[in-house]
């Protein structure tokens, strides 16, 4: 792939460790890298809603596993429902590391800008 997504959990899914959908996770469809898929699984008559919602995956993940996707796959982050009865803001929290490793040649225009964080080490600047 030319742009790979990597996710890291800095926390437990849930207190007790164990999975717990209420706590929200990024959910990924299988298959849809590809274009043909895509556009089936996407037709804005419908056609394709009962194969998306059957390829849909949610992924639990440890504190420290890594999650590496290919930026192509259709994927979302679904709602944390965790503190709902508490009232807005009382759910857990679920803070990622999260990159992006892209192919030199590759420009995601849609998401990003080419605004640089860092200096590029491979540009050598003038002393003078």
């Amino acid at each position: 792939p030319h742009y790979v997504n990597v996710f890291m959990p800095a926390v437990a899914p849930s207190p007790t460790g164990a999975p717990d959908f209420s706590v929200g996770q990024t959910a990924f469809i299988v298959g849809s890298h590809r274009m043909d898929m895509c556009a089936h699984l996407m037709d804005e008559s419908g056609k394709g809603r009962e194969e998306r919602d059957a390829r849909l995956i949610r992924p639990h993940v440890e504190a420290g596993d890594v999650v590496l996707f290919d930026c192509r796959v259709l994927h979302f982050g679904t709602a944390n429902r965790s503190g709902e009865e508490q009232g807005p803001g009382a759910g857990i929290q679920r803070p990622l590391l999260y990159a992006n490793v892209q192919q030199r040649w590759f420009e995601d225009k849609k998401n990003w800008t080419l605004e640089r964080l860092f200096e590029d080490p491979t540009v050598v600047k003038s002393s003078t």
